[in-house]
């Protein structure tokens, strides 16, 4: 297997990266290297980030793996990226104790994948050039003498038009390049297990004004330990911001915020993946996290409409009396309580791996809670309820209507009664279930 180092000069360092260009029929070519001149490919994009390289993580780990390989046998995405971090596998520079420094790597390597820049790449072994691109170079310099010499001034006053004495140059018309229509943008998804989690939410600041169409986070760590030494408080909080954007363009903050041009499209699907047994995550606090994040996103759903009408209420009659500003406020406090109300029972549904009504639209954010796993995935105590789960899970996608859904042969509905007992480990059941999860919300997203 070829694995190449794409140099960052951004960022000081160059990463080992394990690139596979893909087909509708899947694995086709890895290693494969873009050419400099290339301009940016269409199509989309799953970058997989690995666990905390301190503790040994790198792109083999098994999760990793599981994931890649089915993301490839899909053939849902025009590419699948798995790289090392700093420090980890083949890659240069130090491991870092910041996660912030492993997130701007992560943009900086995003954008050269993208095309976004220009960025010199160096492949071992390096790809061989085109034979006849070479001869064609040689033909060309041979038959082009260089214009500083006198067998240039010759060549060219051979090959110039005859003119007689005192008639001005006609100007020869410029043959204008063919020109191409520009290729589509090419769609992010993101992947990323344990430590990978921490780096991917903290680069969505930056890889938001990417087409960035899913995230799929497995294994969040959010223990006490997890918050002090891999600082994952903020980027959880940035994660649960971005997938709870308020659809009707209140901007999530409210005061002065615009609304932006397609609100549907502003906030960002994610699903959570988390065992109940994980080691580093207590699952009770991942769910009641998800809770209020759901339910500050249905209050300023709920307050947007209240706050436009009284606005426009206010600009009709300056003046309020009391007695009409404790109506507003009653109203207003009513509606988001029902709001609240409604989203807490979302959410504890989908808690208990009940399967959500096919008329009702997915929220962005989803929590999978698998049963009988831990944080690393490699063995199931529970494999009956993983099974149940994850057809639950598969059946609620299916009905969704994603047509990614028939890109693996035998359905969303095989992952949880026949194609867990084909897998060595949870995580290839798993990772099979979240590569159909982002491939359905790519395939609706609008770049």
């Amino acid at each position: 297997m070829v694995r190449q180092l794409i140099a960052l000069p951004s960022r000081g360092v160059a990463l080992e990266v394990e690139i596979y260009t893909c087909t509708p029929s899947g694995f086709r070519e890895a290693g494969k290297a873009r050419d400099a001149g290339d301009g940016a490919p269409s199509g989309s994009l799953l970058v997989v980030l690995h666990p905390w390289a301190w503790l040994g993580g790198c792109m083999d780990d098994h999760v990793v793996g599981a994931l890649c390989r089915a993301a490839v046998a899909s053939g849902a995405f025009t590419r699948v990226v798995r790289y090392n971090m700093r420090g980890a596998g083949g890659s240069g520079g130090s491991r870092s104790l910041s996660p912030a420094v492993d997130s701007a790597d992560l943009v900086a390597l995003v954008r050269h994948l993208l095309g976004s820049t220009t960025m010199p790449t160096t492949t071992t072994p390096a790809p061989a050039a085109s034979p006849s691109a070479g001869l064609t170079a040689t033909r060309a310099a041979a038959a082009t003498p260089a214009l500083g010499g006198q067998g240039g001034h010759q060549h060219l006053a051979a090959h110039a038009p005859h003119q007689q004495e005192g008639q001005h140059p006609q100007p020869q018309p410029q043959q204008r390049p063919p020109q191409h229509p520009p290729a589509p943008p090419c769609r992010l998804a993101l992947a990323a297990y344990s430590y990978g989690c921490v780096v991917a939410a903290g680069a969505l600041g930056q890889l938001r004004p990417q087409p960035v169409g899913a995230l799929a986070a497995l294994a969040f760590p959010l223990g006490p330990l997890s918050r002090t030494f891999l600082r994952s408080g903020a980027p959880w909080e940035a994660l649960l911001a971005a997938a709870c954007i308020s659809n009707s363009g209140s901007g999530g903050s409210g005061e002065g915020v615009r609304p932006p041009p397609s609100p549907p499209a502003a906030a960002l699907p994610v699903l959570l993946c988390c065992g109940d047994q994980d080691q580093f995550t207590d699952v009770r606090n991942v769910q009641n996290a998800v809770q209020r994040a759901l339910a500050r996103a249905a209050a300023a759903a709920a307050a947007a409409p209240a706050a436009t009408a009284r606005g426009a209420a206010a600009a009709a009659a300056p003046v309020e009396t009391p007695t009409a500003v404790t109506a507003a406020a009653a109203d207003l406090m009513t509606a988001t309580g029902t709001a609240i109300a409604t989203m807490t029972a979302a959410v504890a549904a989908s808690s208990s791996s009940s399967a959500s009504s096919p008329q009702a639209a997915p929220p962005l954010l989803q929590l999978l809670v698998c049963p009988g796993c831990d944080h690393f995935f490699a063995a199931c105590s529970q494999p009956g309820a993983l099974t149940a789960t994850l057809g639950a899970a598969a059946a609620a996608l299916r009905s969704r209507g994603g047509a990614a859904d028939s890109s693996q042969g035998g359905g969303a509905g095989s992952i949880g009664r026949s194609e867990h007992h084909h897998h060595h480990t949870p995580a290839e059941a798993l990772a099979a279930f979240v590569v159909r999860w982002l491939a359905a919300h790519m395939e609706g997203d609008r770049p």
